[in-house]
């Protein structure tokens, strides 16, 4: 039986987690364009992108070992547990040690060609830090994983707003005095603690466990990689986005356009997690339903997309809306470079974020077909379009490459699930959120308008007034929508249990 109460805690937890870490890597972030500048930060952001090749080596265990530690669990066998814990760590350690090695070399060599010869030196100095940070992390995420087929992602949770704070204290403790090599030891340090605390953590929950991971069992080992290996596809095709579109701006804008994408990235992909995250919940209901009433699927599916529409667009929106300021508070004054990157990036992940209930539904369901295609054709259309866009007009180029890949790919997701649960064209457009999705676009082209000078106002008219007024007529249009009154009730049952 599902314990709801526990999975209303999860929920809430991880929408903390992400509200929480937004904030540190806020101040982070500032505090690294301020202390290093934004070419120094570009080059571990370059850095880090390029070692994230290496996460193939997860091989889709750490996805897996959720699957498999609650399905111990429900048979009540911690033995096994034990087994699927153990076997899991000491094979993502042994096989991404052995590939980190093999890749090392071919990272350093490939990277002159994406990095200046001014700074290659301190990006090939960063690179064995940046592989010792992801080995870590790809240990530790193997017992956080476990906590969570515990059904204690709370648990997660706090561990990893520990993690982002203490990173953030060690950064402003030891980037002033080592630089670069300051942020590599801060997260190498960081990882360090979320390893330990995720196995003594999961060692609490399982007294099974022994001191250290020693046993590795063949059998099990197969059992995992066989289910892990169809995950494991998706996780590459969604991997090579980010890191592709980063080396392909380093290629043809340079370090600094890395950095204010990097800065521009986390902040929208932030906000997009602080929405979708409590959508994980919908993959167990999605699950059950199949079993249990198929053709009550598309009414869950609607009401849900109903729903993500109605929180993604005004967020979105309002967050277009207060890129000004936030450049302001953020780096220090307004910078276009970054203004520019996160308005598209705003832009795209808002449409990609409407295809949440789309990927989650399929994922409960076990329907991977689509959610599959989707992502590989991200991926592929990312190099194409993001190069031959980097040739024709550079940076820009590289970011539109960039968006029509994801929208391209999102649609692949969404619509098939949509029109085979027999839903019509225009419920994308919910009816009720048509008027609200008007007065958006108008409230959009105002600001715009107030940026460009067109309403022939200036200074802290245009950067604060004009915000604040928007969002006000933003907020009362969400708050007469009837979702509200619905996302109301939800939010009072589920504080209730």
């Amino acid at each position: 039986m599902i314990d709801k109460k526990q999975i209303g805690r999860n929920a809430m937890m991880a929408i903390l987690q992400i509200l929480v870490n937004g904030i540190i890597l806020f101040f982070l972030y500032r505090f690294f364009i301020k202390t290093i500048g934004a070419e120094q930060f570009g080059i571990w952001a370059l850095v880090m992108a390029f070692t994230s090749f290496a996460s193939v080596a997860n091989l889709g265990f750490a996805g897996s070992v959720v699957k498999f530690v609650a399905q111990s669990q429900a048979n009540d066998d911690k033995e096994r547990t034990s087994l699927i814990i153990q076997t899991s760590a000491i094979s993502i350690a042994v096989i991404s040690g052995a590939l980190m090695m093999f890749l090392f070399p071919v990272v350093s060599w490939s990277m002159k060609y994406f990095v200046g010869s001014s700074s290659l030196p301190m990006a090939i100095l960063l690179l064995p830090y940046s592989f010792a940070a992801l080995w870590l992390m790809m240990i530790g995420g193997i017992f956080l994983s476990a906590l969570d087929g515990y059904k204690r992602t709370d648990i997660r949770g706090l561990i990893m707003i520990g993690v982002s704070a203490s990173n953030l204290t060690l950064c402003v403790l030891l980037v002033p005095k080592f630089g670069l090599i300051g942020v590599a030891y801060s997260i190498i340090c960081s990882n360090c603690l979320a390893l330990m605390s995720g196995w003594v953590m999961i060692k609490r929950s399982n007294p099974q466990l022994p001191f250290l991971p020693f046993i590795w069992r063949k059998n099990i080992f197969k059992e995992i990689i066989g289910y892990a290996t169809k995950f494991q596809i998706v996780t590459l095709a969604v991997m090579f986005f980010e890191p592709v579109t980063k080396a392909l701006l380093s290629k043809f804008g340079g370090l600094s356009i890395v950095a204010y994408y990097e800065m521009a990235s986390r902040l929208v992909l932030q906000l997009r997690a602080l929405i979708v995250s409590a959508y994980h919940v919908l993959i167990p209901v999605f699950s059950e339903y199949r079993e249990k009433s198929l053709a009550e699927i598309p009414k869950i599916y609607l009401k849900s997309y109903e729903l993500i529409y109605y929180l993604a667009l005004p967020v979105f929106g309002l967050l277009i809306i207060w890129l000004v300021p936030i450049s302001d508070v953020w780096i220090g004054y307004t910078e276009s470079t970054f203004i520019a990157i996160a308005n598209i990036l705003a832009t795209i992940w808002c449409f990609n974020t409407l295809a949440a209930p789309a990927y989650t539904a399929s994922l409960g369901l076990g329907e991977l077909k689509w959610n599959l295609a989707g992502h590989i054709l991200t991926a592929v259309l990312n190099v194409m379009f993001g190069y031959v866009g980097g040739l024709m007009w550079g940076a820009l180029g590289v970011l539109v490459g960039a968006s029509v890949a994801l929208i391209t790919g999102s649609i692949l997701i969404s619509v098939p699930f949509h029109f085979n649960s027999g839903l019509k064209l225009r419920s994308y457009f919910p009816k009720e959120g048509r008027y609200l999705t008007g007065c958006l676009l108008i409230a959009l082209l105002i600001n715009q308008l107030a940026m460009s000078n067109y309403l022939m106002i200036t200074g802290h008219y245009m950067n604060i007034y004009i915000p604040i007024i928007l969002t006000l007529a933003i907020v009362l249009l969400a708050v007469v929508h009837p979702m509200r009154r619905h996302l109301q009730e939800w939010l009072k049952a589920s504080i209730s249990k």
